[in-house]
Order: C-alpha cells, then structure tokens, then sequence
C-alpha cells in the first residue's frame, strides 16, 4: 500500500516535484508523488483530479442559493401547471405561494397587471416563517367584495413570523391599488381586519415594507379606496413600515376613512427618500400623522412605542 507521508514518522514528505495546478477546475490526469512501504518513492496516475473542486463549488454554490427561490406569476399568460419560471410563469398568486418552504427567501414577480380574483370568496394568503419580496411590474389591484353584507378586501396577505416587502419596480406602471374598484355603495364598509391588505397575526416580529424604485414623477403608486386599509396588526407585534421613493412627487391617494395602519401597540416608521406626496381624493394633502389611526396612546394622546427615521419625517 503506498501512502503519500512517512508511515514511520506520519510527517508530510516534502517533495521537489511541482504539484499541479488546480486553480481551475476542469478534470485532468496527473501524476502525483508517493512512498512505497519499502520506502521508495514513485508516482502514481489520478485520474479527474479538479473534480473534487468542482464538486465543492457546486455544494457551496447550491447552500447559497438552496434558500433562496424565484417564482413568476403572469395572469395573463401564465399557467398553473407550469413550473413558475420567467419563461414559463404561475397564472396566480396562489400557485406560487403553495411552493414556498419555511425559512426560505421568496422573490415572486408578478409581470404585467394583476387584479386578485378570488370568485367573490374571501382569501388568505399566508406567509408562514418566510421572506417574500413581492416585486410588481404592472397594476395590482385587490378589489372589494361582498360578503355578510359589507365591503371586505377579496385577499389578505396574513403575516406570520414572516416579512413582506413589495416592490414597485416598473418606472411607469407599476401601483399598488388597494379597495379601490369593486364596492358596493349601497353597503357598509368593514374598515378594520378585514380591509387591511396585509394583516399580522402573530405576536412575534413581522416586517412590512413598500419600496418604490426610480418612479416616474407624478404617478400614483399607492390608492386605497373608501375605508381600506394597508397593514392591520391584530396580534401584539412589533411591525417596521418602510415607504421608500426616490424620486420627487409621486403620490399616494388615501380615500374616505382609509388608514395605512391600525391596531399597532409597537411601530416602526422609516421614511427614507420622503418625496412621496399624500393626498385625499379630492387632491388635499396630508401628513401620515393624519392616515396612521389606531396606535396605543398614553394620557395625553402621545402614541406609545412610537419612532420615525428621519425624525421630522412626518412634522
């Protein structure tokens, strides 16, 4: 048996001959040094040697990405059967989300426009110990519908010791429209859980976030409608909402009696880029202070477990 290191003393020999370059990792034969147990040192052929490298690059390049997954979802083109890919997308939303696996990143992409159509029937779509960047290349729309005789949202992102960030990142088209078509005038609004797009229901930490990407001056990229709302928090969490834009006078139309959050003992506000302009629907601007309800108060009014970055953001 022939072992590459002195079987008397175990101490690596050193050998003159020049090892092969392995920097790369396309398969070769070379020769390799060794001592005989009679002490006499030959070489020896190893075949595929640089196999072994690429093997490890595979391993470690699939543990980085073995968390992480892509889904594609085109409602006008897509198709459940298939397997979600930018070629071949999901046609809903819920396809993609009966593929997420717990503790895993999420990034599904939703190409073109999309109006959630749940058939009338309310829906949940839970996020359960994941992280979902929903990135919007169109229109999304979540309409009233009617059930128990009041307006309820058709859908709901439920949170679960999970974060969701959308992202708006079509410059023209992309919006998020929230309540805003759908409604029967003649009813009541539910304004509280079940008119919050997105709901925490868990007491643990979940992360909500809107980012806006380049946005076109003056577009819309947010509009909720009469008495919707964006994130209700029915559990005693801690939530960041994050509103990012970059670029000045895009605008978020807040309707009658609609609020962004509701129900939040703990809140976490960052404005960064603050160029958004809040209006009502009739064009009048407002502050956040005048759109987030809801949030524990002490004696005097002052909401608890309260910060803002920047600071004056919202003065």
């Amino acid at each position: 048996m022939a072992y590459p290191f002195d079987v008397a003393t175990f101490n690596l020999i050193n050998f003159s001959q020049k090892m092969p370059d392995l920097t790369d990792s396309t398969p070769k034969t070379v020769e390799l040094p060794v001592m005989n147990e009679d002490g006499s040192i030959t070489t020896r052929q190893v075949q595929n040697l640089g196999m072994m490298k690429s093997s490890l690059q595979d391993i470690l390049e699939s543990a980085a990405d073995s968390n992480t997954y892509k889904f594609y979802v085109d409602q006008a083109s897509g198709a459940d059967t298939n397997p979600g890919t930018s070629d071949a997308p999901f046609k809903t939303i819920e396809k993609a989300i009966s593929m997420f696996k717990p503790y895993t990143n999420i990034n599904l992409n939703i190409i073109g426009d999309y109006t959630v159509d749940t058939g009338g029937v309310h829906k949940y779509y839970d996020l359960k110990n994941v992280s979902v960047s929903l990135n919007l290349y169109g229109t999304f729309k979540v309409p009233y519908i009617v059930v128990n005789d009041k307006n309820i949202l058709s859908a709901q992102f439920n949170l679960h010791q999970s974060t969701l960030s959308i992202g708006l990142r079509d410059t023209n088209n992309s919006k998020l429209l929230i309540g805003t078509e759908g409604d029967d005038n003649s009813l009541t609004y539910d304004g509280g859980y079940f008119a919050g797009f997105v709901i925490s229901n868990t007491p643990a930490f979940n992360i909500f976030s809107i980012n806006v990407i380049n946005n076109t001056d003056n577009n819309t990229m947010l509009e909720l409608g009469t008495s919707a709302g964006l994130f209700f928090n029915s559990a005693d969490s801690a939530v960041t909402l994050t509103f990012c834009c970059a670029v000045t006078g895009s605008e978020s139309i807040i309707g009658d009696n609609a609020w962004l959050i509701k129900n939040s003992r703990k809140l976490f506000l960052t404005v960064a880029y603050n160029n958004l302009d809040w209006k009502d629907t009739s064009g009048n601007a407002l502050t956040l202070k005048d759109i987030i309800i809801g949030l524990t108060t002490d004696a005097n009014g002052v909401p608890l477990n309260y910060m803002v970055t920047p600071t004056n953001a919202l003065d």
